[in-house]
C-alpha cells in the first residue's frame, strides 16, 4: 500500500509525452537498429549471463557445501556479486552505446555499429560509477523486493544523465529528483516489460536454468539485455522530454521541474551548436 501511495504521489504529468508514444518510438528505433542492439546485447547480456552463471556454479561446486538449497543460495549470491562487477566493466559501456541509438535519431542521422561502440567507450569513464551504484542499489534492494522496485524507478534516468551530461556530478541524486515528475509513466512503462518478459525470465531462471545448455543460457541473457535496450530507449525519451517541454515554454515560470537551459546535454536550449548533445 505504501509503495502504491508513493507511485501515485508522483508530480503532475499533464502535456507530456505519453507511455504509448514512448513505447512506439522505442520499438521503432530498436528494430531499425536491431543488428547493433544484438551485438551490444550479446556482449553485455549473453556473455555476461553465461560467465556469471558458469563461474558462480563452478566455484560453489568446489566448496564444502553439500546441501542443494545452500548451494543454490551461495551460487545465486556469488552470481549477483559477479553481475555487479560485470555491470561496472561492461554494462557501463553498453548503457551509453544503447542511448547512442536514440541520440542518432534525435540528430536525424543513421546509427552505426562502430559509432555505438565508440560512443560507449568514450563515455565509459563518466558512466561507470553512477551505473555501478544504481545497479548495486537495485540488486541489494531486490533482496526485500520493494526497495528494489523503488530504486529501479528512482534511478531510471541515471544512464541517460551520466551519458549525456559530462558536467553532472551526482546522476543518482538528480535522477531521483527528476523521475518523481514522471513516476507513474515510468511505472507504466516498466509494467509492460515486467509482464511481457521479466516475470517469465525470473521464473525460467528458477525452474529451468540448471538444465539449460550453454547456448540457451547465452541466448537467454542476450534476449534479456535486448529488453534492457528497449528500456533505455524509453527512459531517455522521458528524460529529454523534460528539456523539450522546458525549452518550448511548457513549464510555468519557477516550476520545480523546469530545467536549466544551459545544461550541457540539453539539445533544445540552442540551435545548431556543435557542442550540444544529445
Amino acid at each position: 500500500m505504501n509503495l502504491l501511495l508513493w507511485i501515485l504521489q508522483g508530480g503532475a504529468e499533464t502535456e507530456r509525452i505519453s507511455v504509448p508514444t514512448v513505447l512506439k518510438n522505442a520499438f521503432s528505433v530498436f528494430f531499425a537498429n536491431l543488428h547493433i542492439a544484438l551485438v551490444i546485447a550479446a556482449i553485455s547480456g549473453g556473455l555476461g549471463f553465461w560467465l556469471t552463471d558458469m563461474i558462480g556454479t563452478v566455484t560453489v561446486a568446489q566448496t564444502d557445501i553439500r546441501d542443494p538449497k545452500m548451494q543454490l543460495i551461495a551460487a545465486t549470491m556469488l552470481q549477483a556479486l559477479l553481475a555487479c562487477f560485470w555491470a561496472l566493466l561492461i554494462g557501463a559501456w553498453a548503457a551509453p552505446a544503447q542511448i547512442y541509438l536514440w541520440v542518432q535519431r534525435e540528430k536525424g542521422l543513421p546509427a552505426t555499429l562502430s559509432g555505438a561502440v565508440n560512443f560507449g567507450l568514450n563515455r565509459w569513464s563518466r558512466v561507470a560509477v553512477a551505473h555501478f551504484k544504481a545497479y548495486v542499489a537495485v540488486v541489494l534492494g531486490n533482496i526485500i523486493i520493494v526497495p528494489g522496485i523503488i530504486f529501479g524507478i528512482q534511478f531510471a534516468f541515471v544512464d541517460a544523465i551520466a551519458t549525456l551530461d559530462a558536467k553532472e556530478r551526482s546522476p543518482l541524486r538528480r535522477s531521483a529528483r527528476l523521475t518523481s515528475v514522471r513516476r507513474r509513466a515510468i511505472v507504466g512503462t516498466m509494467l509492460v516489460f515486467l509482464l511481457g518478459w521479466w516475470l517469465w525470465f525470473q521464473l525460467g531462471i528458477v525452474f529451468v536454468m540448471p538444465v539449460l545448455p550453454v547456448w540457451a543460457k547465452f541466448g537467454l541473457g542476450t534476449i534479456d539485455h535486448l529488453v534492457l535496450v528497449l528500456v533505455d530507449l524509453c527512459m531517455v525519451q522521458f528524460y529529454l522530454d523534460l528539456f523539450r517541454k522546458a525549452a518550448l515554454g511548457a513549464e510555468p515560470a519557477g516550476s520545480a521541474v523546469a530545467l536549466p537551459t544551459s545544461t550541457h546535454e540539453n539539445p533544445y536550449s540552442t540551435k545548431g551548436g556543435q557542442d550540444q548533445a544529445p
